[in-house]
């Protein structure tokens, strides 16, 4: 049913020390005793759980969650996902140049869990609702839910290893994978226009530019004189968004996608 916002306020701010404990424990390993981390660790996923739970298939509960903390709780959630990851990968989600082919998670399996979880709330919260869609991908390290597809599919893989994956979940991680997917793909659309933009812009200038310029030969201006050379002749046809678009269809996930 709906949860009322002093409800979930008070769900997340019981998670945040939660899960900074866990990323604390991962940072300082050896550190801490196992009894601690151990209940950190639970208590944490119980509280995901049920903050996923009331956002999953409520929309009322996801426009409440995106207006906590002055509009900025989903972004705390955000950077709790970033605490769960492993440095090298927040580094190379911030500095383009510190990418490589290949994405090496280098984590253990409570990472791997509390992780995916995270991510699990995030893309529900995303879910059919514009406002925390956009607040959320503005703020993560590249814009884009690629890198939370990496996690979700890093975790189904796990559970099936480990057998442990019930039908239910396996239907609800694999609906926030589909949508996350969907997601990627329109966020590679919209950066394929943005890149075309500066190039339509640069021809109409020049040939606003060669409209102006008038052959000294001819007293005619250089454009007339090409149309007149190459008279039949059809004009190079650039290639269009849809085009460029349908050429990368297929590509696997990788860095290239931030």
């Amino acid at each position: 049913g709906e949860f009322g916002s002093s409800e979930m306020q008070l769900i997340l701010d019981m998670l945040i020390p939660q899960t900074a404990a866990l990323a604390s424990e991962t940072e300082n390993e050896g550190s801490k005793v196992a009894a601690t981390s151990s209940w950190n660790f639970d208590f944490a996923l119980i509280l995901l759980g049920l903050l996923t739970n009331c956002v999953e298939s409520h929309a009322e509960n996801r426009r409440t969650f995106g207006k906590l903390k002055k509009k900025k709780a989903v972004l705390l959630v955000v950077d709790m996902f970033l605490k769960t990851l492993p440095p090298n990968i927040v580094d190379a989600l911030k500095n383009p140049k510190k990418r490589q082919e290949e994405v090496d998670f280098d984590w253990k399996p409570e990472q791997l869990v509390i992780s995916s979880h995270v991510c699990l709330l995030i893309g529900c919260l995303m879910r059919e609702n514009k406002e925390n869609k956009l607040r959320i991908l503005r703020y993560i390290p590249g814009h884009s839910p690629v890198i939370m597809i990496h996690v979700l599919r890093a975790f189904l893989a796990f559970q099936k290893d480990a057998r442990v994956l019930s039908p239910e979940a396996l239907v609800g991680i694999s609906s926030v994978i589909s949508d996350l997917e969907k997601m990627l793909k329109i966020v590679k659309e919209d950066k394929q226009v943005e890149k075309e933009k500066p190039k339509e812009h640069v021809e109409k200038k020049v040939l606003k530019s060669n409209e102006s310029v008038t052959s000294p030969a001819s007293g005619k201006s250089t454009h007339d004189a090409k149309a007149e050379t190459k008279a039949g002749s059809k004009p190079a046809s650039r290639q269009t968004p849809e085009k460029s678009r349908k050429k990368k269809k297929g590509i696997a996930i990788s860095w290239e996608d931030i």
